[in-house]
C-alpha cells in the first residue's frame, strides 16, 4: 500500500483505515472501528497484529465471508488428484486418506472438503494407470528400433519373491528408455 501515508508492505495493513490527525497518523480497525493505533512510518506492526488476532468483529467477518469466497475456488476433484499425487510421490499407504486426524486437519483448512475413502483414491490410481498404459503402448508402437525385454526376479527382506518384466528401447529422440511392463509377486522363492 502506498500513498499519502507512506509505503506499507505488511498484509496486516489491509485490515486498517488510515486517519491523519494533528498528533500523527493512526490506523483504525475496519471491523470494530473502535481501536486506533499509531501508524507513523517508524512504528512497527506488532500492536495491530495482536489486535487483528483478537478482534471479535474480524472473527465474525471471517466466519461469514471467508468460506463463502472459498466455496467457488475449491475443487474436490483437484483435491483428490493432489492427494493421490502426494501418496504416490511419498510412498504412503492408501489408507492414509482414512486417518481421522488427517481428515480433521483437511476439514480445518477447508470445510468444503468431502472425506474420501481408500477405494476412491484407488479408483484415481486405476484411471491414471490406464492413461499411462495407453501412452506407453502408443510410444512403443511408434518406436522404429528394436525392443528388448528382460525379466528380473528377486526376494525382498520379507522373504517374498517378485518378478518384473521390463522393456528397453531407444526412442525416436535417441534416448534409452526402460519401462516396467509388469510387476508380480511370485508364489514361492
Amino acid at each position: 500500500m502506498a500513498g499519502e501515508f507512506g509505503r506499507r508492505t505488511s498484509p496486516v495493513w489491509d485490515h486498517y483505515t488510515f486517519i491523519k490527525l494533528d498528533d500523527g497518523v493512526f490506523a483504525e480497525c475496519k471491523y470494530c472501528k473502535t481501536k486506533r493505533y499509531q501508524a507513523d512510518s517508524y512504528v512497527g506492526t506488532s500492536n495491530i497484529k495482536r489486535h487483528t488476532e483478537k478482534c471479535q468483529s474480524y472473527k465474525e467477518f471471517l466466519a461469514t465471508n471467508a468460506y463463502n469466497s472459498m466455496e467457488s475456488s475449491f475443487d474436490q476433484k483437484r483435491y483428490c488428484e493432489l492427494f493421490d499425487e502426494a501418496i504416490l510421490c511419498h510412498g504412503y499407504a492408501l489408507s492414509l486418506v482414512e486417518h481421522e486426524k488427517l481428515r480433521a486437519f483437511h476439514q480445518y483448512l477447508n470445510p468444503n472438503v468431502k472425506d474420501i475413502s481408500k477405494y476412491t483414491i484407488t479408483k484415481y490410481y486405476m484411471l491414471k494407470h490406464e492413461t499411462h498404459k495407453k501412452l506407453l503402448l502408443e510410444s512403443m508402437h511408434s518406436v522404429s528400433s528394436r525392443i528388448c525385454f528382460t525379466c528380473d526376479g528377486w526376494s525382498a527382506c520379507t522373504s517374498r519373491s517378485y518378478f518384473a518384466l521390463t522393456a528397453h528401447y531407444v526412442d525416436n529422440n535417441w534416448k534409452l528408455q526402460s519401462k516396467i511392463l509388469n510387476f508380480r509377486r511370485s508364489p514361492s522363492s
